[in-house]
């Protein structure tokens, strides 16, 4: 598991902490406490490594939900988010962290891929009618909220304005 390739076998801390216990019951108590705080800051790494894991799960399911709003097929990508929070079970902790973000970015690119097709469809839709003499100052609004909302990432407010224009 990550805490083994951090270099923190279970077997190290009880090892360490035998080694404590020793020093303790041979009154060599700053030795006992120096193992007993090399454990705490061998827990505190895995600690740290495990809620990253779930920082960054919750923020790719965030993406994914995102997504859903702007019509991107997520299966693939549900599967993905299963893998993750299987290796935070597993204790796999880095490759959850890898996982969950590898996932994060490439959906949010995709949505954002499609945010910009919608986008160009629409620039497209208001050159033609402005070119046929249409008043397109409603169109244009619409268009620079979408684009607003795209550069702060709310894809799907981005996908509602050009909706909203058809």
């Amino acid at each position: 598991n990550d805490a083994e390739s951090i270099g923190i076998s279970m077997q190290k801390l009880r090892g360490v902490y035998s080694d404590a216990l020793d020093f303790q019951s041979q009154g060599a108590h700053l030795k006992a406490v120096s193992h007993l705080n090399q454990i705490e800051s061998d827990l505190q790494e895995i600690r740290t490594l495990a809620q990253t894991a779930a920082k960054d799960i919750g923020a790719a399911q965030e993406v994914l939900a995102r997504a859903a709003d702007v019509g991107i097929d997520l299966a693939e990508a549900d599967a993905r988010i299963a893998v993750s929070l299987e290796h935070l079970k597993n204790n796999r902790y880095e490759e959850s962290i890898q996982t969950a973000r590898q996932l994060a970015e490439a959906v949010d690119r995709q949505a954002k891929e499609r945010v910009l097709e919608n986008l160009a469809r629409f620039e497209s839709s208001i050159s033609e009618a402005r070119s046929a003499g249409t008043d397109v100052s409603t169109a244009d609004s619409l268009l620079r909220a979408a684009h607003d909302a795209m550069e702060r990432g709310h894809y799907s407010e981005a996908i509602r304005f050009v909706m909203e224009s058809e």
